[in-house]
């Protein structure tokens, strides 16, 4: 199996360009903008 773990640049709004990006590569958005702290806004894909 391989993993993928990325610790930032998920924001919200306009500026957020990772869910875009990883669709763009195929990947599934499980879920995004999960109010968690430390750390939100989370976004967890499938690639």
């Amino acid at each position: 199996a391989q993993v993928l773990i990325s610790t930032g640049a998920v924001s919200a709004g306009r500026y957020d360009f990772v869910p875009d990006a990883l669709r763009g590569r195929g990947a599934r958005i499980v879920f995004h903008k999960v109010a968690i702290r430390p750390g939100k806004p989370l976004l967890f894909a499938v690639l």
